[in-house]
């Protein structure tokens, strides 16, 4: 993807130290020094990864559910990028990783069951769009149960979801949220939601590189509510 502003360049300090800058327009966002040689044949590469952050997506209010409907939606969620320096196609360097979004904004901290619980603020839509510091969550929902419940808040396994680009629209991989006997089980997929979305990074990788486990289904308590609490 073209990110703006994303600048890359090498300096030899001596015959085998390198300085490595990565800047935002005039602001250094990462800078590393390497000991070797002929790292200006290296090139600069963005790849777009899971906020290295929990995520408990906090939608603000609820999000009404029908009795026995299924609905796709996608939740809005932090992108951050890995910064790489790239040589001959395997030979890969990382620099660090860079956040494009407000954390501030969008990621806060609250006691809750007197213990401090970070969320994401977000919301819901079924019409995503193109940008730069968001990849959007898929979820599947369906209700089998014969009420209606309202749905506030996810706790989302980040760093294990496949990412998946089409349109400049960046896709996590599919969710399955099934709600049955007033529980909640999430089955992550690894299916992209859009027709002839090309794949990014792949979610069982990136478990094993963050040193997690790929899950299957678990089941989530006290996510759904009735009425207004």
């Amino acid at each position: 993807m073209d990110i703006t502003a994303i600048t890359f360049k090498t300096e030899r300090i001596s015959d085998s130290l390198y300085r490595v800058i990565v800047q935002r327009a005039d602001e250094v966002v990462l800078e590393k020094y390497y000991v070797g040689n002929d790292f200006d044949i290296y090139e600069f590469k963005l790849s777009p990864v899971p906020t290295d952050l929990p995520i408990l997506i906090d939608f603000g209010a609820d999000y009404v559910i029908p009795a026995k409907v299924t609905v796709r939606v996608f939740a809005p969620m932090p992108i951050e990028y890995l910064a790489q320096m790239v040589s001959g196609g395997r030979d890969e360097i990382d620099i660090g990783r860079l956040v494009l979004w407000d954390k501030k904004k969008f990621y806060y901290g609250k006691l809750t069951g007197g213990e401090l619980v970070y969320f994401y603020a977000s919301g819901i839509t079924q019409s995503p769009v193109p940008r730069k510091d968001l990849a959007y969550l898929a979820i599947d929902i369906e209700n089998k149960d014969n009420e209606e419940w309202n749905l506030r808040r996810v706790l989302i396994d980040y760093n294990q979801l496949s990412l998946f680009l089409k349109d400049d629209i960046i896709y996590t991989e599919l969710v399955r949220m099934i709600i049955e006997n007033k529980e909640v089980k999430l089955d992550y997929t690894d299916e992209a939601p859009i027709k002839d979305g090309a794949l990014i990074l792949k979610g069982e990788e990136n478990a094993r590189k963050m040193g997690i486990y790929r899950l299957g289904k678990r089941t989530l308590k006290g996510l759904l509510f009735k009425g207004v609490i």
